[in-house]
């Protein structure tokens, strides 16, 4: 598991990076050539989604990302609806992450301005004590329920705690980023962008 948590957090962190290096201080695609439109999705899914703001480029990395996520059916995993339980559930979890990450490691926010007002793509939704948007708490809840339908399904409850260790392991990793990760990153980031 551990090596698995490992794998997928460098994938979260290299593609939160790109993500900056693309978008610099104007988050969620702001002043990038891609299309984006402002609508209303149905109030569950907008508890899920969070912006609503979609954005051709977000459109089209997620279904990139979903099918990379999904490339171990396509290598000789079996493909089995608990297999494609437990894909979803991690799938869910590492997007949030992925999310976060970019906050920690993006030089123009941190976590100090991982607030409401800083983040409008995500400040008209509802958040905790203004620090984490419920749109991650849900997103964990549906995995959990993915994985306890798997495990109803047929799957052993060992994945149960696999699950949790996972999670675990991803917090940790966050964690360890913005201690050792995110102040190096930052110099490189104002050292590379200042000659530009």
């Amino acid at each position: 598991m551990l090596t698995f948590s490992l794998f997928w957090f460098l994938v979260a962190i290299s593609i939160a990076i790109f993500e900056i290096e693309l978008e610099g201080k104007y988050g969620w695609a702001e002043k990038s050539a891609t299309w984006s439109r402002k609508f209303m999705p149905p109030k569950a899914f907008r508890l899920f989604a969070g912006a609503r703001v979609l954005t051709g480029y977000h459109i089209f990395l997620n279904i990139f990302l979903f099918l990379f996520m999904h490339s171990p059916f396509f290598f000789g995993m079996e493909f089995t609806i608990i297999a494609e339980l437990k894909l979803l559930a991690i799938y869910l979890v590492w997007t949030m992450f992925w999310d976060f990450l970019w906050f920690i490691l993006n030089p123009y926010y941190g976590w100090s301005k991982f607030a409401p007002k800083a983040v409008w793509w995500f400040g008209e939704e509802p958040w905790i004590m203004n620090k984490l948007p419920v749109k991650y708490f849900v997103q964990i809840g549906v995995s959990l329920s993915l994985i306890l339908l798997a495990v109803f399904l047929g799957a052993e409850n060992r994945i149960i705690v696999d699950h949790f260790i996972m999670i675990f392991l991803f917090i940790l990793f966050t964690a360890l980023t913005h201690f050792l990760i995110r102040p190096s990153f930052h110099k490189y980031y104002w050292a590379l962008h200042k000659r530009i």
